[in-house]
């Protein structure tokens, strides 16, 4: 059935003709569910921004200097891990004296300050390989 148009006013009519109640929503509406992944976005592009030394960029030769301290402290950790797992792996000794030997191993390849270091990357790879090592 089709519904006949009316010479009505519009004070007349049931229907809102006001554009802030109108069915259609506005941009602010329609951008408010994308707000939390707005926020989430520029929140990982201010932790990802280059390295800054007194407020000011990296130069050529800090930022090579810092790559370089990077890939020596990967080269020590993956020597820690590969002699890790061999003790892990040896059958002569009990979870005890296992855990007394990386703990040895640990302090012997680590400075004292950068065993927490050491601990939190362990946590993490942890974390990376789903509970597994």
């Amino acid at each position: 059935m089709k519904k006949h148009l009316s010479v009505a006013s519009p004070e007349q009519h049931d229907y809102r003709t006001d554009a802030k109640t109108s069915a259609s929503p506005t941009a602010n509406r329609r951008l408010l569910p994308l707000l939390p992944l707005i926020v989430v976005c520029m929140a990982a592009a201010l932790h990802s921004t280059p390295l800054q030394q007194s407020g000011r960029a990296l130069t050529h030769a800090e930022h090579r200097a810092e790559l370089e301290r990077t890939q020596r402290w990967e080269h020590r950790l993956q020597a820690f891990r590969k002699a890790r797992a061999r003790i892990e792996l040896n059958e002569q000794l009990d979870p005890g004296a296992r855990a007394v030997a990386i703990r040895r191993l640990a302090e012997a390849s680590f400075a004292a300050e950068e065993i927490p270091w050491l601990e939190d990357a362990e946590q993490l790879a942890w974390a990376r390989s789903g509970g597994n090592r």
